[in-house]
Formats: structure tokens, sequence, C-alpha cells
């Protein structure tokens, strides 16, 4: 059979130039194709690792407050209890203390979407790193739309 431009379909140069594409556009939809959930936020963390080991330093819950499971920063806690928010200065006193990789978790229960990535779907919670921005303005019981990062599947981006 011969087609535009006299191509022949059963050429070995037409399955390479197909098989290209079709793994171009599997490739695309793979790690660019967006995972949306919708969920609550139930829980926030700041975690840091210290000497090898990964500590959360202060917890967030909508029935235990806010906790500092650092005493050294229990005035924080203490000051701003649950719309605790962290900047520079907080970050950087966590980091004199000892801690390095100062990580940001929000507790998600997810509401509608499925995390096809993690395998969570409505009903289920799971526990993802953000960035301090979002940390911080999200509070306990937003309802909010997040993207599920393909490359690590353990964060999440506010979506609008």
């Amino acid at each position: 059979m011969v087609g535009l431009h006299g191509w022949k379909w059963s050429t070995p140069r037409f399955y390479i130039i197909a098989g290209t594409i079709i793994a171009i556009v599997a490739v695309y939809l793979l790690v660019f194709n967006p995972v949306l959930i919708n969920g609550t936020v139930v829980a926030k963390f700041v975690t840091g690792t210290k000497d090898g080991t990964s500590y959360s330093i202060i917890t967030i819950t909508p029935y235990g407050g806010a906790t500092a499971n650092d005493p050294a920063f229990s005035d924080v806690v203490m000051n701003e209890g649950m719309g605790l928010t962290v900047n520079s200065t907080l970050e950087q006193r966590m980091m004199n203390a000892g801690y390095t990789q100062i990580r940001y978790v929000i507790s998600i229960h997810v509401t509608s979407g499925k995390d096809t990535i993690n395998g969570i779907g409505p009903g289920e919670a799971l526990g993802y790193f953000t960035g301090r921005t979002e940390f911080n303005s999200l509070r306990i019981w937003d309802v909010a739309n997040f993207q599920v990062d393909r490359l690590s599947a353990s964060t999440v981006h506010l979506k609008d």
C-alpha cells in the first residue's frame, strides 16, 4: 500500500517513526499528565533531619493542636498555636538547632480524585511534602485542590 508522497506503510521506516511517536506520547502522558486530587488538610508537620535521623519538630493536628516535639520550639507553638507559620527566621533557628533538610508535610484526606501514583483514593489520607509557602497558606480543615508531583510522588502543590 502506498501512502502520501510515495510512502510505503509497510516499510520498516514507517514502523520506526510510528513507534517513536507512540513512545513520545506515552512518556508525555506519564510524566506531564497531572494527577489531581481534592482533599481536606487534616494535619501539618515540620520535619528535619538531625544526626541522620528524621524528626517531627512541630506537629499541628485538629484535636491535639500545635505541639513542639522539640522543647526548643515550645515558645513558637505557645505564641502562634494552630495558626503557626514558618518564616525564614524560624527555619534558620531550626537549622541552628542542628536540623538539616527542613521539610513541610501536610496530611490530606482525599475527598475526590484518585492519587494513582500512591494508590490513594477518596476516604483515604496520606502525608505529602509541600513548599513552605503552601504549608503556611493552608490551615487544618482547609479544602483545596492539589496536584501530585509525578517526579516526586510524595510531593503536592496547590492547584487553582
